[in-house]
């Protein structure tokens, strides 16, 4: 299975590629996204983001 890295580390990822997703600093939510997709075309934006963000070197999905 592929790696599992704290949903701010997404956020953040994510956000850098132009691609908005919701986050909540909750103790009850804080390690998931809220990801709202309105077209195909978004869909697979967000589909090529995360896998270009789980190929990455591993030093590099640290949010500094």
């Amino acid at each position: 299975s592929p790696p599992k890295f704290a949903a701010s580390i997404w956020l953040e990822k994510l956000r850098r590629r132009q691609i908005l997703v919701r986050w909540f600093n909750h103790p009850s939510v804080r390690g998931y996204l809220r990801i709202t997709i309105g077209t195909p075309e978004q869909t697979r934006e967000l589909v090529d983001a995360s896998r270009a963000i789980l190929r990455e070197p591993a030093r590099r999905l640290h949010v500094s």
